[in-house]
């Protein structure tokens, strides 16, 4: 049933994303100033180079940009009109600081802002008007893709530390986001929006061992959390979002995955519809050994001396976004089927070992892949300070892709593969959105359209 299901849904989405270009190749770079490359004696990756995943919101400063970059930092600055940047080096917003842990990372997960001081600090009760949500990565984590954190700031510059350590309720305290508690909440990803004073929060699930024994299974491992400004840290689960409606086209006898990783989630009021976006490998599974055989394994998956792609598991290169009616509560999304948008990425995947052992890169095969010229790490939508998605003045949308222009040759070129992110770049994307819930009244023949 799961593949008859699958096929209708290509079918569909076929037909439905006939109107996309088949080459869209309008993203431009976002040319973020670099942040202060401050590194660790004999920690060469400690660069303020990459440009990951970004929360993105208009600001009195300009468009404000928060950025993960490779390592233990999310920097910020803001764009102004005229495309300059207030800070010629972006500034360090959040830190965790190297000292205890030399491979701790960390990812921005959403940033948003309140008119009035609404978001509580457990750790020092205070009131704050801008909350952001991150993921925490330490190297001894338990088993843990991430650990979700808050921070809080007046201004947006200067974030209160210690941030505060985010689990579900009712069991929440309030600790260190550092803890080296491995109990709590894990996450690989998180993000959401604020509405009616509530807070409306999506997140993959972080638990390595669990997203690796239901890889195969058709669960997303992706939930739908429910909070409050005066308690950001302690969240509700609500339940897991369903499958129905994702498609993951894969290599011949490769099975699908249903993981929602880099998540992004928002809320659009024009068309009444969550949105949520992900990005993951092509043509591989997400957590899976490869299959065995020609035509089956990714190559060069037997040189050892090759980080990529050995190193598939976290590593995207195309990237989804779905949306679903919201009609009023956001547990509506709990049940019934996604609507694939869109799908964008290179013409060719990962490469694939053939017979003899050679290698060719895999080219996509379904007709609602839309081609871009870039390798896709994250994808992000242009955002106001609620967290809901942001027309830009001509009526488009904007997505921002971390990425990279050819995503294989930079694993081919380092052996470590941190140093692989530091090529990652930061890009712009116009999209036409669809102004109606059905996507097809007058006016709005199209799903989503990649401007050329």
């Amino acid at each position: 049933m799961r593949v008859s299901n699958a096929l209708l849904a290509i079918a569909a989405a076929a037909l439905l994303m006939n109107s996309f270009s088949s080459q869209a190749n309008s993203q431009t770079i976002v040319d973020i100033p670099d942040g202060p490359n401050v590194a660790l004696p004999g920690d060469p990756l400690n660069q303020d180079r990459a440009k990951f995943s970004v929360s993105t919101l208009p600001d009195s400063r300009g468009r404000a940009f928060y950025y993960s970059s490779q390592n233990n930092r999310i920097l910020v600055n803001f764009q102004n009109p005229d495309t300059t940047w207030d800070f010629s080096t972006s500034a360090v917003a959040i830190e965790i600081p190297k000292t205890n842990d030399p491979e701790v990372t960390i990812a921005v997960g959403v940033v948003l802002r309140s008119a009035s001081p609404i978001f509580r600090n457990a750790l020092d009760n205070g009131l704050y008007t801008w909350l952001m949500y991150f993921i925490f990565q330490p190297s001894v984590n338990g088993g843990s893709a991430g650990f979700p954190c808050a921070a809080f700031s007046s201004d947006g510059l200067t974030w209160e530390s210690p941030y505060v350590r985010v689990d579900e309720a009712p069991v929440a305290t309030a600790i260190d986001c550092k803890s080296t508690d491995i109990s709590t909440l894990k996450l690989e990803a998180i993000g959401g929006s604020l509405a009616n004073g509530s807070l409306s929060l999506a997140g993959l699930e972080g638990s390595t061992a669990l997203l690796a024994s239901e890889a195969e299974t058709g669960r997303t491992l992706t939930y739908l959390f429910a909070g409050s400004p005066g308690s950001p840290h302690a969240l509700t689960n609500l339940g897991e979002f369903p499958p129905a409606g994702i498609v993951a086209p894969t290599s011949p006898g490769g099975t699908e995955s249903f993981y929602f990783i880099n998540l992004d989630f928002s809320y659009d009021p024009l068309s009444d519809r969550a949105l949520l976006s992900r990005s993951i490998p092509f043509p591989y599974k997400f957590l899976a050994p490869p299959a065995s055989g020609p035509g089956t394994s990714p190559c060069p998956f037997y040189d050892s001396t090759n980080v990529c792609p050995r190193g598939l598991v976290a590593l995207p290169m195309r990237s989804q976004v779905y949306s679903k009616v919201v009609a009023g509560d956001p547990s509506n999304l709990l049940s019934g089927e996604w609507r694939l948008d869109l799908d964008i990425g290179q013409s060719t995947g990962w490469a694939l070992e053939g017979a003899m052992s050679s290698c060719s890169l895999f080219p996509t095969f379904a007709p609602f892949q839309s081609t871009i010229t870039v390798d896709t790490d994250s994808l992000n939508f242009f955002k106001d300070e609620r967290g809901f998605i942001m027309r830009e003045a001509n009526g488009e949308g904007t997505l921002y892709l971390g990425g990279y222009t050819d995503r294989q040759m930079s694993c081919d070129l380092h052996n470590d593969r941190g140093s692989t992110f530091l090529d990652g770049l930061l890009y712009s994307l116009p999209i036409v959105l669809p102004i109606f819930s059905d996507g097809f009244e007058s006016g709005d023949t199209a799903r989503w359209v990649t401007v050329v």
